[in-house]
């Protein structure tokens, strides 16, 4: 048997000889406060406790007392454990709360980028009607880049609108209609059709612009589904 054998030997006949000790001085313990109870109870339940007369109490305090060893493997076991699991505890937590930050920056990135890439379908559509408005530029007027992409989007439905009443329905009192088709191709609305671009000259001019201009997504040809749906700037393949 080595030196570590011995040590652990010794180690475990010092955890039992303490784990005896605290149990035969817990077990008298107990008993004592039973004894003072039953001496000092009240006779009726619902009554004040009968106070412990000074007397009692130092004799009762006269008895033995155990008091721990300055190297109790006991209390040191149990302090190494706590400091253990609060240790694994706080590690969990951090990486708990650094997983959902990432998670959080995460979605926020997504999401900005995502609203640039409507920014963006917003201002190739707007730039690209204006030129193949029979050769006519709109009037819109230059709108300056905005700080934030909140106030950028706002703009861009903003020059939408103007797109709407002052280059597509110039001859109408009424754009309403054109607008909302507009904001439904837009936002890749999946079941805008071609009946949709009916009804009026505004839409069916609206409609001959986005052929005429390829802006129309060829999968979604009117013959095959009468869906129609704009075209995917992002992809890289626009042939």
């Amino acid at each position: 048997m080595d030196a570590g054998d011995e040590g652990a030997n010794d180690y475990v006949n010092a955890l039992e000889t303490q784990l005896e000790n605290k149990t035969v001085f817990l077990k008298q313990s107990q008993e004592s406060l039973r004894k003072l109870r039953r001496k000092f109870k009240a006779d009726n339940a619902d009554a004040k406790p009968v106070a412990v007369d000074k007397e009692t109490w130092k004799a009762f305090m006269k008895k033995p007392m155990m008091f721990v060893e300055k190297s109790d493997p006991i209390g040191l076991s149990l302090t190494d454990s706590s400091v253990r699991m609060r240790n694994e505890t706080s590690r969990d937590w951090a990486e708990l709360v650094s997983g959902s930050e990432l998670d959080y920056k995460r979605g926020l990135e997504e999401m900005i980028n995502s609203q640039r890439s409507v920014n963006k379908d917003l201002e190739t559509l707007i730039r690209l009607l204006e030129h193949g408005d029979e050769g006519q530029e709109g009037s819109l007027e230059h709108i300056p880049v905005a700080a934030t992409l909140s106030d950028k989007n706002a703009s861009l439905w903003a020059s939408l609108s103007k797109l709407c009443s002052e280059v597509l329905c110039r001859d109408s009192e009424d754009p309403t209609e054109v607008e909302g088709v507009l904001k439904r191709l837009v936002q890749y609305d999946a079941v805008l059709s071609v009946s949709d671009f009916s009804g009026t000259p505004e839409l069916e001019r609206l409609y001959r612009l986005l052929l005429r201009a390829n802006l129309l997504d060829p999968e979604f040809s009117p013959s095959s589904s009468g869906h129609v749906r704009l075209l995917d700037f992002n992809d890289d393949d626009l042939s």
